[in-house]
């Protein structure tokens, strides 16, 4: 068994939803699992332009084998098999809409996790995820 690896990471991958089953590949020959998530997501605007948020998503993931494993096994993340796991994973920030009725905005924001993309955004990384406090500055213009 051999952990998978992640192609692409890129910047905007920074707005999608931690759970996705890249994360159960790599020990899916030996165990079962299955996971649980709530995801939450807040905005407000509490004056024009001006957008505080909250996303949150919490996972729960399980690996059981039918026979009595041989061993321990850990995925790139740190999870256990057999056993259970639970993340928790955040960002909050402030979104300012520069231009009434259009999409652009400049954001700053906390997470507590940020994308691997190893040397390059095209490097293959085992794990996608880095836990840690990071703090993002972003300006993001639609065409």
């Amino acid at each position: 068994m051999i952990t998978p690896t992640w192609p692409f990471n890129s910047l905007a991958q920074q707005d999608a939803y931690i759970t996705n089953p890249f994360l159960y590949h790599g020990i899916s020959a030996a165990y079962d699992q299955w996971s649980h998530t709530v995801m939450g997501e807040a905005r407000w605007q509490p004056i024009p332009d001006w957008e505080p948020y909250l996303n949150l998503e919490v996972l729960r993931r399980y690996a059981r084998s039918q026979t009595v494993p041989k061993m321990v096994m850990y995925t790139a993340d740190g999870a256990r098999a057999p056993g259970r796991t639970t993340r928790a994973y955040f960002e909050t920030g402030l979104r300012w809409y520069p231009w009434h009725g259009l999409p652009h905005r400049g954001s700053f924001a906390v997470t507590n996790h940020g994308l691997n993309v190893g040397e390059t955004v095209t490097t293959p990384v085992e794990d996608r995820v880095k836990r840690g406090l990071y703090y993002l500055a972003r300006v993001e213009a639609w065409l």
